[in-house]
């Protein structure tokens, strides 16, 4: 009754409250993020260790075992599990909500390296990173052509299309799948190298000290120091098969001599197919914080951009775009307010029988449901918070 006899006695602040609480509701519709996902720092860290060509029992007894007794010691550790598989150890660490999970990822770091020489010397250098699950991509791009081959179309997109979509506001980077990278092989000959003597440290060394660019020093000539650098790369592969390796009864001998230099490509490890064909396949991932329906359509927009300039037989089109999700449910969301509205002011008039209700109710439902975005901006902090609740 207190807000009736308010808007019977003082309609003027009645009218001034609900013109407030419309206007509030609009800048807050405006500043609202939309996403997948709330934005919160999850308690998780994840150590990965790679170690090429490895058992997941050598992963667990020389990787994952050492690690996780390494990383027990960690202050506000509230679980910690590991996963071995062909190659890769998957090391989870789950803290305590009042831990800071950049802290403890620093600390999780330097006990990592502390072990590090315990770990097999064959292994690549662990990555510690903080688990968010907005960093993963949001849209998928497949580049393709009938063409040319995926070598070109990889100097491509390393050269003009990742450049470009990398450039784009709210991108945090590109990841690329399916490329073909040039790679120079050195196809050894055993018998050769046996019968010259050459061994494969040799050949190494070799290619390691003739293939190279380094700094020579300065030259002070009056009062100008110039830089003096070395230029001993090789630009065209066939001259690779010109270096000396030894010399064998004053009669030198080359690389040529005991190897095949071929100008190939990199094994493959990654492969994309659109329709049967072969493509490249470029991952979206965004800035954390960002907006992703408007990265996905600044992405679109600069896909389109890039087809104009890229070479007639390249074509580049969206194959995965997660903001359609959040578009539908956002569709799904307005139309309930819709119907709920309509559905409201229908029964407020079958009930009561009068246009005078039922306009008043018209012209306050709205005010009702933009003073809601109002709320749900004022108070979008539990949201997170009932996330990390959930969580642990």
């Amino acid at each position: 009754m207190f807000l009736s006899d308010v808007s019977i006695k003082r309609p003027v602040f009645a009218t001034m409250m609900m013109v407030a609480l419309v206007v509030l509701g609009i800048v807050s519709l405006q500043r609202l993020a939309i996403d997948e996902y709330p934005d919160i720092t999850y308690p998780i860290v994840v150590a990965q260790t790679t170690y090429p060509g490895a058992s997941p029992e050598v992963m667990e007894r020389d990787v994952s075992r050492p690690i996780e007794e390494a990383l027990n010691t960690v202050q506000g550790l509230k679980e910690i599990n590991s996963t071995s598989l062909n190659g890769v150890s998957l090391v989870r660490l789950t803290f305590n909500l009042d831990v800071d999970v950049l802290a403890a990822q620093q600390d999780v770091q330097s006990k990592v390296a502390r072990i590090r020489r315990q770990l097999p010397p064959e292994i690549e250098e662990p990555v510690i990173n903080h688990f968010d699950p907005n960093e993963r991509p949001i849209m998928s791009l497949a580049m393709q052509s009938e063409e040319r081959p995926l070598r070109d179309l990889t100097s491509i997109a390393d050269e003009i299309v990742t450049p470009k979509l990398q450039a784009i506001a709210g991108v945090g980077g590109v990841n690329t799948a399916g490329t073909e990278v040039r790679q120079v092989r050195v196809e050894l000959n055993p018998d050769a190298m046996r019968s010259y003597g050459v061994s494969v440290p040799q050949i190494i060394s070799a290619l390691q000290r003739e293939n190279q660019e380094v700094p020579a020093g300065r030259v002070t000539r009056g009062e100008t120091e110039q830089l003096i650098r070395i230029t001993g790369r090789i630009v065209q592969p066939a001259a690779f098969a010109n270096i000396v390796l030894a010399s064998r009864q004053g009669v030198p001998v080359r690389l040529g001599d005991v190897a095949n230099i071929v100008d190939g490509a990199a094994d493959k490890r990654t492969a994309a197919i659109l329709n049967g064909t072969p493509a490249l396949a470029l991952d979206i991932l965004k800035i954390s914080g960002s907006n992703t329906v408007e990265v996905a359509d600044s992405v679109k927009s600069a896909a389109v951009a890039l087809e104009k300039i890229l070479p007639a037989d390249v074509k580049l089109r969206v194959i995965r775009d997660d903001s359609k999700r959040i578009r539908d449910s956002l569709s799904d969301v307005e139309l309930t307010i819709m119907l709920g509205a309509v559905l409201t002011i229908a029964i407020i008039y079958l009930f009561l029988n009068s246009w005078r209700s039922t306009i008043i109710t018209g012209l306050t439902l709205p005010v009702s449901i933009i003073s809601a975005f109002f709320i749900m901006w004022v108070c979008g902090f539990t949201v997170n918070t009932m996330t990390l609740l959930a969580l642990s």
